[in-house]
């Protein structure tokens, strides 16, 4: 009996100690159990500062007006003048065409001649009515037509040729009119002066030579002038490379230019890259380096300077001959001044008669062209009424199916829509250049020596700098509700010239982002480059605040703004932390914080984000 009561008393000790043991566990540990289930947050201390409530951006300044030069016809490209960033005035020319026909006026040509052809096949097999004299009297002008085509073609000419020649024409006629003008005053000094006894017979085959050697110069002008004339533009070229107070006479430059021409052509092996400017100058516009160019221009101007040499050397010996003759060395100087004047104007004569004939030839083509072409386009017009009135008596004899009538018909409205075409083509031509039609600065250049512009295509555009310069960038449709058009912005990044300033001009739609994002454009003043990135800032000027807190930090409900601050209160087992509410009122934002006034001190700590929803009042766990 007393071993049974020990064993009861000694399970009531056990299940005792069981009991105590797990509540002690449950008592210790409820806290980390408890937190499990709370949300977890993130808090941030208030602070005081700055809120700089403004929209930033980024963008390229661009010309706020640009001018796209396009092609009217398919033209092959002869030389394109200008570059990038180079500055350009109304009537520059931008693109220089080759003289050959643009593809669309040759196509069209070759279709109206396809069509014509058809045409007249289609009359002769129209029917089998005779219709020979018809026939016969078509042929006839179909070969007239033909005939006076062949006769245009041979008679071609160039507009640019024949504006050259002109202006070559009315250059040596000034020439002359000048150099008369000389021969008058020295003619006029040596009335008033006597010479003595010449020595006839020397002097007046000194003057033979000379004169000959004029003459002999005036050829090599001729037959070298493209080349001297080339070699002259680079020799001047040269010269301007240096300040004006530094330039020396030119002849200077050419004779230079000249040995180092001759330098480079003894080499062993011609270099085919361009030496550096040291050792040859820069070419002039338009010129190619190449071997044949420099032979070319060596030798033109070889030939023509050995010849002045010549006669600069004859003209000394005359004026020695002119002192030797008389005491009165002034008036054989004058007189010997004469003759060379006088031997010049017969060179500038022969020059003259020289261009004037390679003008008269170019009128005379002209002439030949022009009439060419008004004799193609009446027996055109002949061909095509004989042809028109052949269908018609078909129509009318009744001879002619419906359906071959109806053919007729459509290939004669081809034949006239065609004719229409090609005569835009021809009253809408660029002619031999396109030219600038407003100032500006060229942006982008499309087009290359050689290469073919194709019609309606963009050969460059061009900045009119005029109308101002501009930067866009996107921003959300929230800011741009905080900004109006005429709100003064502030450049942020331009730290190299003047004062710029900005001025919002428009807001409009992204098109990338239509639904959310608004493009801020901005009109530029001050000194501003196109290309450059600028940064601009626009919106209220900063403050500084007592209360500054995460935007995340902001809630609000029907009560209106407030944040949740993290109260810890204490208990026997540690802290424990509630979420209490704050009502705030907001003062300012930026882009991260938001300033605030209400109940708060920078030693509040405000819950950003949670793991999940909370009310005030509600225990939560901070973050590790």
């Amino acid at each position: 009996m007393t071993e049974q009561k020990v064993k009861k008393r000694a399970w009531v000790k056990n299940a005792a100690i069981i009991f105590l043991s797990v509540m002690l566990v449950l008592t210790f540990f409820s806290n980390t159990i408890m937190n499990h289930s709370l949300a977890e947050v993130a808090a941030s201390y208030v602070q005081s500062g700055a809120i700089n409530a403004k929209i930033r951006g980024s963008g390229t300044v661009a010309a706020m007006e640009s001018y796209e030069v396009k092609s009217e016809q398919s033209r092959e490209v002869l030389s394109v003048p200008v570059q990038v960033g180079d500055e350009v005035k109304v009537g520059d020319t931008l693109v220089l065409y080759s003289d050959a026909e643009s593809s669309q006026l040759r196509e069209a040509e070759d279709a109206l001649d396809a069509l014509v052809l058809a045409y007249q096949k289609a009359l002769l097999n129209a029917n089998d009515s005779d219709y020979s004299k018809e026939n016969r009297d078509i042929a006839l002008a179909q070969k007239a037509l033909e005939k006076a085509k062949a006769t245009r073609d041979a008679n071609t000419y160039s507009e640019a040729d024949y504006a050259a020649a002109q202006a070559n024409v009315n250059r040596a006629d000034a020439e002359i009119t000048q150099q008369k003008a000389i021969i008058a005053n020295l003619e006029s000094q040596l009335s008033g002066l006597s010479g003595g006894a010449e020595n006839s017979a020397e002097i007046s085959a000194k003057r033979s030579e000379i004169s000959a050697a004029q003459k002999k110069l005036a050829s090599a002008m001729l037959a070298y002038k493209t080349d001297y004339d080339n070699f002259i533009n680079c020799a001047t070229a040269w010269r301007e490379t240096y300040p004006a107070s530094e330039q020396q006479e030119l002849q200077v430059y050419k004779d230079a230019l000249y040995e180092k021409y001759t330098a480079l052509l003894e080499l062993t092996t011609f270099p085919t890259v361009k030496p550096s400017n040291d050792i040859i100058p820069a070419l002039a516009a338009g010129l190619t380096y190449d071997e044949d160019t420099i032979t070319a221009m060596a030798a033109a101007y070889n030939a023509v300077h050995t010849i002045e040499l010549n006669i600069s050397s004859l003209q000394s010996a005359l004026s020695a001959l002119y002192a030797a003759a008389s005491a009165d060395s002034n008036y054989y100087t004058l007189k010997s001044k004469l003759a060379t004047e006088q031997d010049t104007l017969l060179n500038l004569q022969t020059i003259y008669n020289s261009y004037s004939t390679s003008l008269k030839k170019l009128e005379e083509k002209k002439t030949k062209f022009d009439a060419a072409q008004t004799t193609v386009e009446e027996n055109q017009k002949t061909l095509e009424d004989l042809m028109f009135d052949l269908a018609e008596k078909q129509k009318t004899d009744g001879k002619t199916a419906a359906s071959a009538a109806l053919d007729l018909a459509a290939q004669r409205k081809q034949i006239d829509e065609k004719k229409e075409d090609l005569e835009k083509l021809k009253a809408g031509g660029e002619g031999a250049s396109v030219e600038s039609k407003v100032n500006g600065i060229v942006a982008s250049v499309n087009v290359s020596a050689g290469k073919t512009a194709e019609a309606d295509a963009v050969m460059m555009t061009i900045e009119v700098p005029d109308m101002g310069y501009g930067v866009s960038f996107s921003v959300t449709n929230e800011q741009s509700k905080k900004v109006k058009v005429g709100d003064a912005a502030e450049i942020t990044n331009y730290y190299y010239g003047g004062d710029i300033s900005a001025t919002l001009i428009a807001i409009k739609t992204d098109p990338q982002n239509p639904g959310t994002n608004k493009i801020l454009s901005f009109k530029l003043q001050g000194e501003v480059e196109s290309g450059t990135q600028l940064a601009v800032s626009i919106g209220e000027r900063g403050g500084s605040y007592d209360a500054l807190v995460p935007n995340s930090a902001i809630r609000s409900d029907n009560n209106g703004k407030f944040v949740l601050t993290v109260v810890a209160k204490s208990s026997p087992l540690g802290n424990r932390y509630i979420a209490t509410r704050i009502d705030v009122k907001v003062m300012a934002s930026d882009d991260v914080n938001t300033a605030v006034s209400g109940a708060l001190t920078t030693s509040d700590m405000v819950i950003t984000t949670s793991t999940k929803p909370i009310e005030p009042g509600s225990q939560v766990r901070l973050a590790d």
